[in-house]
This record gives C-alpha cells, sequence and structure tokens, in this order.
C-alpha cells in the first residue's frame, strides 16, 4: 500500500506524492501547481526527497557545528603521515556512528516515513546518481577511513595555520569609469 508524502527533490523543488502516483510539483511562483499522472517510481521520489532534505541538514549550521566541534577535540592525535595509528580507527568509528545518527534523527524528523538502512540500499541501487556533489561526498567520507583522516587533518592545517593560502588567486584593482572633470559641448 503506498503512502502519500511530499518533501523536495535536490533541486529544491516541492514534490507532493499520492498514493495514486499523481505528482503535484509546486513551483513557488504563486501559479497553479503541476499536476501530472506518471507511473512515478515511488523509490525515486523517496529518493529525490531525502537527498534533498539531506543536502538543507548538511548545510544547517548544527551539522557543522557538530562536526567541527568532533575535530576539535580528536584533531591532535591525527599525524600527517601515511602511518596510522591504531587510535585513529576508534576515532573515525566515533565520527561514523555520531554523524549517522544525527543525520538519521534529523532526517527522521523531517520525514516520519525515513529509513536510514532503506536509504543506504537506495544509494547501492543508484551508483550513477551519486557520483559528485557534496551530499554524496559527505556520505563516503563516512564509510571511507582516508577520507575522514584527510577531513581531519586539513582541520588540523587550518587550526595551526598551514591551510591553503588562496590569496595569490586573488586580484583586486580599480577601473577606471571615466574622468571626473565635466565634459564641454
Amino acid at each position: 500500500m503506498s503512502m502519500a508524502y511530499s518533501g523536495t527533490g535536490p533541486s529544491g523543488t516541492a514534490i507532493k506524492k499520492s498514493p495514486a502516483n499523481i505528482a503535484e510539483v509546486d513551483l513557488g511562483n504563486n501559479d497553479d501547481d503541476i499536476a501530472f499522472e506518471s507511473p512515478i517510481n515511488s523509490d525515486d521520489a523517496r529518493f529525490d526527497t531525502v537527498v534533498g532534505e539531506l543536502e538543507d541538514v548538511l548545510m544547517d549550521d548544527a551539522f557543522l557545528k557538530l562536526q567541527t566541534t568532533f575535530f576539535a577535540k580528536h584533531h591532535k592525535h591525527f599525524d600527517d603521515s601515511d602511518e596510522n595509528k591504531l587510535e585513529y580507527m576508534d576515532i573515525f568509528q566515533k565520527y561514523t556512528s555520531q554523524i549517522e545518527k544525527y543525520l538519521s534523527k534529523r532526517l527522521s524528523a523531517r520525514l516520519p516515513w525515513f529509513s536510514m538502512s532503506a536509504f543506504m540500499e537506495m544509494l547501492k541501487d543508484r551508483p550513477e546518481q551519486t557520483d559528485g556533489g557534496e551530499v554524496f561526498e559527505m556520505l563516503h567520507s563516512l564509510g571511507d577511513f582516508n577520507e575522514f583522516k584527510d577531513l581531519i587533518l586539513d582541520y588540523k592545517r587550518e587550526q595551526e595555520g598551514r591551510g591553503i593560502d588562496l590569496s595569490g588567486l586573488l586580484a583586486v584593482s580599480s577601473v577606471k569609469t571615466g574622468s571626473s572633470k565635466p565634459h564641454k559641448a
């Protein structure tokens, strides 16, 4: 039995899905919504909705604070060398657990039908849709120790003032718009 649900697609467009596979797309411009009958795959619509909500959660200040607080607490344990200490894996597992719990809790609050395990299965079934994008990079970092180590070492370098210096990439110059003297006709 299908349930009605609503949410947003990755582009931020509101989608309302009814049990009869009729989708209404809210364009947000006070015009009439577009309703169309289509054999919309409910898994595809749910996937798009979860990805849109996940984007919102990952950009939220609370998530950034959670991640920054974790890195602040643990970055001193990490060295920028090829050798990985035993404690790195414990810290990585704590990070993964904490982030997964946070994401699951936030997404479940926004989408009552959300299931992290079902979403992870959807990700496995859509490898072509998960290439690139910040959302998928973040999800990838949860399962990849080397990605996590790179993130925490970037944080450590930044804290030590050894971050990437982009100042040489920016040039400021004035633009002369004309003479300040009045022109005589």
